[in-house]
């Protein structure tokens, strides 16, 4: 248990997040009273201080901010920068551990590049400013390189250019990982009819709105949207077919290999879908059998042989390094295992222990070395089979402070992808639990808005949501 105190409160949620980084195995708590580690920090004009108290022993210790003339003095990300290199500089007295995102905190590394980019700078005033962060080289190079990829795909930005994500919240069972809120249709298998019609009337009411926006592409995603049936799917599929016809690229992720058919891929291929998804996540039976999953590696082999007929244009595959009691020899058989697949996409998740989801219990059983080690494989894997990282997300809680990494084989990025990440387009979200972003490019202006997790709510409120965001859309087209 941890107390941590923040003056002035403002830099609270900042510092919170490094000395998470720190310590990811402990709770951290506002100025408790019982605790293992108290630390108070106090943010002055021209330093740090840190009070550092752990069972008898109290010290107080000062860092003066390591300013660089280079950077003007006005922008808002160098004020908060000098702050957390001079915390991380204090915390790394007590604990000597390596960030490989230096003092960075935030979720979107590759959204910084863009920003820079967009006000006018050179790469090398932008690597200036990444190492100002204490960002390490390779991950600096890694950005710079994506946001090459992502530019020559998304630029230039429109204020009428939409996607449109339909989320399909079931699944069949929950995995130990997972801390969404899925429902599992054996069980409730009457609220998805309760669902698709609310989909379906909120679809309706915003689709006048719709017809305004270039449509450049549609995701279906959840939860596992191939959980619905044939006549289901069916439904989802005709309601999206008056947009459909233009798109840059149409996803259905069909993900769990358990739900899904001849007969669902044969109708998803009728309505013009050229991207889905199967997702293994591990090629291990055991680990499969452990998380939860309905399925084994066989039924991933044979799933992805029949996708293959169909002759989709990209297939991507969703793998997780630091499954419970997954090594590097693990991780290395699973990747071998992909190799013979050959996904065109391949989007590697570090796990990211999340409350709420079993996994949580066990985080304190990973070796943070161990788990660099397979991301490293990885990144090698990736390089020697041609995939190129085009879009790359962190998330909190991810072990060994590190990152998920999509990739791609040339041709095949996923431009929805890109445009959730970087939020350099609006997307419409439908559904329960789906998060919209309504996008202003003259202002750099981003608005989210989320439908209700819960069904009840979410058929309760869907006027009050329509109402929410046609207002928004009329604001983007100027209505």
């Amino acid at each position: 248990m941890i107390s941590l105190c923040v003056e002035p409160e403002k830099y609270y949620n900042e510092i919170f997040n490094l000395v998470r980084q720190f310590y990811p195995l402990e709770d951290i708590n506002k100025e408790g009273l019982k605790f293992d580690l108290k630390l108070n920090f106090f943010i002055g004009d021209e330093s740090v201080i840190m009070q550092y108290e752990k069972e008898d022993l109290v010290q107080e210790r000062r860092h003066y901010y390591e300013r660089d003339s280079s950077i003007e003095s006005n922008e808002r990300i160098y004020h908060s920068s000098l702050v957390k290199k001079s915390v991380k500089y204090l915390l790394n007295e007590l604990d000597p551990s390596f960030l490989p995102w230096g003092v960075l905190t935030g979720v979107r590394p590759v959204k910084i590049v863009h920003s820079l980019l967009d006000k006018g700078m050179n790469e090398n005033e932008i690597i200036s400013r990444l190492k100002f962060l204490e960002i390490s080289d390779e991950n600096i190079l890694r950005m710079i390189d994506i946001t090459n990829i992502q530019r020559n795909l998304v630029y230039p930005l429109k204020k009428d250019r939409l996607s449109i994500y339909i989320h399909i919240p079931f699944c069949p069972s929950k995995c130990a990982y997972c801390s969404y809120n899925t429902q599992v249709p054996d069980e409730l298998r009457n609220n998805i009819s309760i669902f698709l019609k609310t989909l379906y009337k909120e679809f309706e009411a915003l689709f006048y709105l719709i017809k305004e926006f270039e449509i450049d592409t549609i995701y279906i995603g959840g939860g596992t949207p191939t959980v619905l049936n044939i006549e289901e799917l069916d439904i989802v599929l005709k309601l999206l077919s008056n947009i459909s016809k233009a798109v840059r690229e149409y996803t259905v992720e069909a993900g769990r290999p358990d739900t899904i058919t001849y007969d669902k891929l044969k109708i998803i291929k009728e309505y013009g879908i050229d991207r889905i998804s199967i997702n293994p996540q591990t090629m291990n039976d055991a680990t499969l059998k452990s998380i939860g999953r309905l399925h084994t590696v066989k039924d991933i082999k044979n799933v992805f042989e029949m996708a293959r007929k169909f002759d989709f244009k990209t297939i991507n595959s969703d793998l997780i390094i630091g499954l419970e009691d997954e090594n590097l020899d693990d991780i290395k058989y699973t990747l071998s295992e992909i190799e013979k697949l050959s996904p065109e996409n391949l989007t590697i998740h570090t796990l990211s222990i999340k409350r709420g989801a079993r996994y949580m219990d066990n985080y304190g059983k990973y070796s943070f070395e161990t788990i660099q080690e397979m991301m490293d494989y990885s990144k090698l894997f990736a390089r020697v089979n041609s995939y190129k990282a085009y879009y790359l997300y962190r998330q909190k809680n991810i072990l060994g402070n590190l990152e998920n990494i999509g990739y791609a084989k040339e041709g095949h990025e996923s431009i929805y992808n890109i445009q959730m990440m970087e939020e350099r387009s609006t997307i419409l979200a439908l559904g329960m639990g789906g998060v919209s972003k309504f996008f202003f490019p003259d202002e750099n202006r981003h608005e989210s808005y989320r439908n209700f997790n819960d069904l009840k709510l979410y058929v309760d409120n869907i006027h009050d949501s329509i109402k929410i965001k046609s207002e928004f859309l009329k604001e983007i087209i100027g209505g």
